[in-house]
């Protein structure tokens, strides 16, 4: 509930917990060999990205997507900052 005030403020005081979940194994097994996979040419023009080969977040998601990005770019001799 801290957590939750600081975002909402006091009243959350008054809320009432209704139920929680544990999810074992929610995210992703994250290794050294599938986190240096980000933008690789897998086939003819598939790359590949996802949060699976980052790190199991939205910024995960995020970065891989990036870096698929810029090998497609770069494989067009395309211009990217």
């Amino acid at each position: 509930m801290d957590e939750l005030r600081g975002w909402f403020g006091d009243k959350v005081a008054t809320w009432d917990r209704l139920r929680v979940y544990r999810i074992e194994h929610a995210l992703p097994i994250l290794t050294s060999e599938t986190s240096s996979q980000s933008g690789q040419l897998v086939g003819d023009g598939v790359f590949v990205c996802g949060d699976y080969l980052e790190d199991p977040s939205i910024n995960g998601a995020l970065v891989s997507g990036r870096k698929a990005a810029e090998s497609v770019l770069t494989r067009r001799g395309g211009q990217h900052t």
